[in-house]
């Protein structure tokens, strides 16, 4: 059963002639393609079902990651950017150590 157009024809003859829908060797046949085929179909989108979720996954697991570096990379302090003084008024250890040299 290679052709959709006969297996439909073939099914719709056996749909209307209860009589043959269970004697006739076609009607099973057809029957049986038809279910080979539901069987291919659901195995397929099956198939591509879980290729979308791994796609999905990835796709995930990078922006994750992306947002991992970001934060790691917000926490780092630059030494180069850092003031050579701190600002305000001086503290008691560094006026005493000062004044010790």
């Amino acid at each position: 059963m290679g052709d959709p157009v006969i297996l439909d024809g073939l099914l719709i003859k056996c749909e209307k002639d209860k009589k043959a829908q269970k004697a006739d060797v076609e009607c099973m046949n057809a029957r049986i393609a038809v279910d080979r085929i539901a069987a291919q179909r659901e195995k397929l989108e099956a198939e591509q079902r879980i290729a979308a979720f791994e796609r999905n996954r990835e796709r995930l697991r990078l922006q994750q990651e992306t947002q991992q570096r970001q934060l790691e990379e917000a926490k780092k302090v630059d030494p180069y950017k850092l003031p050579l003084v701190p600002p305000g008024p001086p503290s008691d250890n560094v006026a005493q150590t000062s004044s010790n040299n």
